[in-house]
């Protein structure tokens, strides 16, 4: 128990001296779910499982020409109520995907799996949209928009397979 007290303070003591270097560009973020039971497992995902997704909606989505980077981060460094953001440069044509650790979702272990993965869809249909001229200060009608499509294109791929 003192060892984990220990990680924590030291944890989070990196955490404030080197701080995430803002990303400059626009910003999308996918809403925490509701449910009640809870992970204890932070193996359940791994950095390889969001590239291997974002590979394969990347190319589905026509954004090729894009260097998406992923992150499994914890719950304090995700905007709050969300599962999943993305960040974007247009002119460089990069954007991060930051998704939540295992370890602090409610979800139970296959509901979160297809949760993360709606997640990076979600995202990925966000950057998909960047070019449109959209209201930042008002998203709630791309975000309604960008949910249906996301649902819409996970269903037809688990139909598929």
């Amino acid at each position: 128990m003192r060892i984990a007290v220990v990680l924590t303070c030291l944890l989070a003591g990196a955490v404030a001296v080197y701080p995430e270097a803002p990303i400059t560009g626009a910003r999308r973020t996918t809403e925490m779910p509701r449910a009640s039971s809870s992970i204890s497992e932070a193996s359940l995902l791994s950095e390889q499982d969001l590239e291997k997704w974002v590979a394969n909606w990347q190319k589905r989505l026509g954004l090729e020409e894009w260097k998406i980077q992923t992150k499994i981060v914890r719950l304090n460094h995700l905007p709050k109520g969300t599962v999943a953001n993305i960040h974007w440069s247009l002119p460089r044509r990069t954007a991060t995907i930051k998704v939540l650790d295992p370890v602090d979702s409610t979800l139970s272990g296959p509901a979160f799996i297809r949760d993360t993965e709606l997640s990076i869809v979600h995202e990925l249909v966000h950057l998909s949209m960047a070019k449109l001229p959209l209201d930042s200060t008002d998203t709630e009608l791309e975000e309604e928009a960008v949910k249906k499509i996301s649902k819409a294109l996970l269903a037809l791929d688990k139909r598929d397979d």
